[in-house]
């Protein structure tokens, strides 16, 4: 017999991951508007900014699965 896909497991998961990552892009676009209106610093430096963010984030997801 085979087992069912779509079970309540998967769509805990699947909901959790999406807004996982809703969560990150959102925060990714509105991260250089924040550091430049609020903290006053330069595009350059809020671009600056959210790149390390992201390489952060690119490292470290391996490791957090």
């Amino acid at each position: 017999m085979k087992e069912k896909l779509w079970t309540k497991d998967f769509w805990a998961i699947t909901i959790v991951s999406f807004i996982i990552f809703f969560v990150f892009y959102v925060l990714l676009t509105l991260l250089p508007i924040y550091i430049a209106d609020r903290l006053h610093a330069s595009a350059d430096k809020a671009g600056l900014l959210v790149t390390c963010f992201l390489a952060a984030a690119i490292v470290i997801r391996p490791f957090a699965g």
